[in-house]
């Protein structure tokens, strides 16, 4: 019963609201240890269920939508994530020996990926819990998120199997032990060297980031605002953009929430504005129509007042967006900027949760991409996890990421993964201009060239792991 407590504990303490690093290192080896150790299938699954409770504490208030969706989204999410433990529970025995070690992250890792294909993404990752230990973050580069789950649990399997041995031989056994520590060392290792070596004298360009006014024509929530209001916010905000030498202004997802009729008078408005005071402006748009589906999109309007592109947003909010916006394309601008300096950019622009899903910033973005500019709109709960979750896109694929966030945190991230700049923005409807030097840095990782095919080797590895390791029969 210690284990099932510590487990649970460990379990309250990993991801959602309250993070504790380490401890998502610690409750799967107690997991494991109870599955393993306890007989009779309605017992194994006592965890299940407490951690399906123990789920919706921790991530209540986080999740969208209505407060049935606050409980079957944890709980749909830790079921989903307790299958590896299950089948581990199954299969260990059968596959036996150290190769048994790798079926549980091999399945974690599975089940992440297969989470990023649906349409809550990789919520509740490992990767995410170990947010800030910037060595072990740059394994992203080569393996992806996935990876970082896979030498997660991987510990858990390897302490198992020592504790195992040693009930059975009263003797510890060194060899496990030291391929995972001389793994782990590797890891570390390399991100180690990857951020001493960083180049400290590649250019960058100033750019300024927004929340916008957030308020529209005939809207109760937020308050209603006129056209001319927001017109004029806008202005403000360029106008400080431009005086404190920025190049680009990057405005929050829903900046500004205008009718159908007026969405042409405030796009010409910022053509007007970015001509008069010589900058880019990266404008977002919440465009309500009464008598239809309501668009969320981003105007890219040059300095000589050119709409480049518009892009609307492709991965709706289950419960929350759907029913109520157009869906985009699924198509990510790649667009490669002059600069009112003179200077050229390759820079993508996304909106909120399309940032969430790896393989469609992965795929989606060019490999000469430098940076991505990310319009978001988040609340209180979910700001910090949201905000670790999403700038892993950065180390992934070897570019910068800057978050232009309305009640949430604002962020700017380098290539390694080191936050240029942070702070925390409310739903107070004022303006907020800020400035951060975002580096203009480009390569492409491991993951970025092949992630397709890294993706697809744990769920192939897993399933090659079971059905070569067991005899299969068949009667009939």
């Amino acid at each position: 019963m210690h284990f099932l407590f510590s487990e649970l504990w460990g379990f309250l303490f990993s991801s959602g609201k309250w993070n504790v690093p380490v401890m998502a290192w610690i409750w799967p080896v107690c997991m494991l240890y109870f599955q393993r150790e306890t007989n009779g299938f309605w017992k194994k699954r006592i965890p299940v269920a407490l951690m399906i409770l123990l789920s919706i504490l921790k991530w209540y208030g986080m999740a969208a939508g209505s407060q049935l969706e606050q409980f079957y989204i944890p709980a749909l999410l830790t079921w989903l994530y307790s299958v590896p433990f299950i089948l581990d529970s199954y299969f260990y025995k059968k596959v036996g020996g150290y190769k048994a070690c790798f079926l549980l992250p091999l399945g974690y890792a599975t089940v992440e990926f297969v989470m990023s294909l649906l349409f809550f993404s990789t919520l509740d990752s490992f990767a995410v819990t170990q947010f800030g230990n910037e060595p072990l973050m740059q394994l992203a580069s080569v393996l992806g998120t996935y990876g970082i789950s896979f030498l997660v649990v991987w510990f858990s399997t390897t302490v198992m199997f020592v504790i195992e041995k040693y009930e059975e031989t009263k003797k510890i056994l060194k060899e496990p032990i030291a391929v995972y520590l001389t793994v782990l060392f590797i890891v570390l290792s390399f991100g180690g060297f990857r951020l001493a070596f960083i180049d400290t004298t590649v250019s960058t360009v100033k750019i300024a980031v927004t929340t916008g006014n957030n308020v529209g024509v005939y809207t109760s929530d937020p308050p209603q605002r006129p056209i001319d209001d927001c017109i004029a916010s806008m202005l403000k905000d360029v106008q400080t953009a431009a005086g404190g030498g920025a190049e680009l202004i990057h405005f929050c997802e829903e900046a500004f929430i205008v009718s159908a009729d007026n969405k042409d008078k405030m796009i010409s408005a910022t053509e007007q504005a970015a001509i008069k005071n010589h900058i880019d402006i990266l404008m977002a748009l919440k465009v309500e129509n009464p008598k239809g589906l309501n668009e969320n999109k981003l105007y890219y309007i040059d300095h000589e007042g050119n709409e480049v592109f518009e892009y609307e947003k492709s991965h709706l909010v289950p419960g929350v967006e759907t029913g109520e916006y157009l869906q985009g394309d699924g198509h990510i601008p790649n667009y490669k900027a002059t600069l009112p300096s003179g200077r050229e950019i390759k820079l993508s622009t996304v909106i909120c949760m399309d940032s969430n899903f790896v393989g469609f910033i992965r795929e989606g973005t060019e490999s000469d991409t430098q940076l991505l500019l990310v319009s978001t709109w988040d609340w209180k709960a979910i700001e910090d996890y949201h905000n670790k979750w999403v700038l892993y896109r950065s180390l992934e694929n070897g570019f910068s990421t800057i978050r232009s966030t309305d009640d949430g945190y604002t962020t700017a991230i380098d290539p390694y993964g080191r936050e240029l700049m942070i702070y925390s923005t409310d739903h107070s409807g004022r303006a907020n201009v800020s400035f951060v030097n975002i580096p203009m840095e480009r390569f492409v990782t491991p993951y970025k060239a092949i992630g397709f095919i890294i993706d697809w080797f744990y769920p192939v590895g897993l399933l090659l792991l079971i059905v070569k390791n067991n005899k299969w029969r068949f009667h009939g």
